[in-house]
């Protein structure tokens, strides 16, 4: 059957592209295909005559074959042990990959899911356990390849992309720019390239997000798009599933809008809890990963602004840097504290997040009256 054109493509992957690639593999007849989702790489859905298959061309920074290797014996490790990742189909001279016109493409197998569901607490539970899965499966692993690379956030890397966007806003957008110039160096500061190294590393997913969090009913039914993946500390990810799934948002997320993916989001006490008693089946934080996550979370919230900003329009980037970035960072600076004795307990005492399942929800701060005046501005 003929391979038919869909009007969705919009010029990410052309047909004769599409049809070279998918000529160097093995596969049942083609009956259409269709555009993929996602903010970043270009991908397409191909359905055959039996089965789909998710074609995805990687962005030219991920496509160096050592980052390509990496990635690629990371999720058959991951496969290996269980977790729902996608395959990587090989083609017919056994690569994992297909260069195309300077490209590089890879086919994967299909997994049917569906978005999370920010009320449903079992999909919050499962996606922090299946991130205590995913963490203890790369502990001791070692992919082929190399990423030796700084972590995402990394406060330096921030300041030097803030900069040019910082010194072109008008008067109250510059005001907003110059303090997220001082929330980065207070941030590097507050945790020092030496202290960050001491913190348990594993391979990170990097990306934890529900863009790439899929779910079959309440179970988590796979994790995708592994390109940020390599060895940092297990908090960043830990840090990206708590603001992800268990703090609250007005509506739901829709992953391939980078404004609903980055929109500002509310504590939650019961929904961290959650989240983190799935994760505590099988790695327990340490005492300095619980002191570093605030650091971390502001690190993240400011990344998510500054790098964000490259996939709006130029005349949306100022509006999309500064719009409640300020409200977002005050609650860390001024909430954090209320906020983990609820869910970690008081240090003293040795509780876990278990162990606080039955305490009522009143330091919440979803709820306003438990906010400071500073924070409800």
């Amino acid at each position: 059957m003929e391979v038919t054109k869909k009007s969705a493509f919009g010029g990410r992957i052309e047909l004769p592209a599409l049809e070279a690639v998918l000529g160097g593999y093995r596969l049942p007849p083609v009956v259409r295909h269709d555009l993929g989702g996602g903010t970043a790489n270009p991908k397409v859905v191909v359905v055959t005559e039996t089965k789909r298959f998710l074609l995805r061309r990687r962005r030219p920074e991920f496509s160096v074959a050592e980052v390509v290797a990496y990635d690629h014996s990371l999720l058959a490790h991951l496969r290996a042990c269980g977790l729902p990742v996608l395959e990587v189909v090989q083609t017919v001279a056994g690569q994992t990959w297909v260069e195309y016109e300077g490209a590089v493409y890879e086919l994967h197998s299909w997994i049917d899911c569906e978005s999370f569901r920010q009320e449903n607490r079992e999909q919050v539970r499962n996606a922090g356990r299946t991130l205590g899965r995913l963490h203890r499966a790369t502990e001791s692993f070692t992919p082929r390849g190399e990423k030796a690379w700084p972590r995402e956030d990394y406060p330096d890397r921030l300041l030097a992309e803030l900069e040019p966007l910082r010194t072109c806003a008008r008067a109250e957008e510059r005001r907003v720019g110059d303090m997220l110039r001082g929330e980065l160096e207070a941030i590097a500061a507050a945790l020092p390239d030496d202290d960050y190294r001491q913190l348990p590393h594993v391979v990170v997913h990097a990306d934890y997000h529900p863009g790439n969090v899929k779910f079959a009913g309440d179970e988590v039914a796979g994790v995708f798009d592994w390109d940020w993946a390599n060895r940092q500390s297990r908090l960043l990810d830990v840090r990206d599933g708590l603001y992800c799934f268990a703090f609250r948002r007005p509506g739901e997320v829709d992953p391939d809008d980078i404004w609903s993916l980055t929109q500002p989001a509310t504590p939650s006490v019961t929904f961290s809890r959650v989240f983190l008693e799935g994760y505590a089946e099988h790695v327990s934080l340490t005492a300095p990963e619980r002191e570093a996550l605030p650091v971390l979370l502001r690190s993240r919230l400011c990344q998510m602004r500054i790098r964000g900003a490259r996939k709006v329009p130029d005349e949306q980037k100022l509006r999309f840097l500064t719009g409640g970035i300020e409200a977002q960072l005050r609650w860390v600076h001024e909430g954090w504290e209320g906020f983990a004795r609820a869910v970690f307990g008081e240090r003293s005492t040795g509780c876990s997040v278990s162990d606080l399942s039955d305490l009522p929800d009143r330091s919440d701060p979803s709820d306003p009256s438990n906010l400071s005046d500073s924070a409800r501005r």
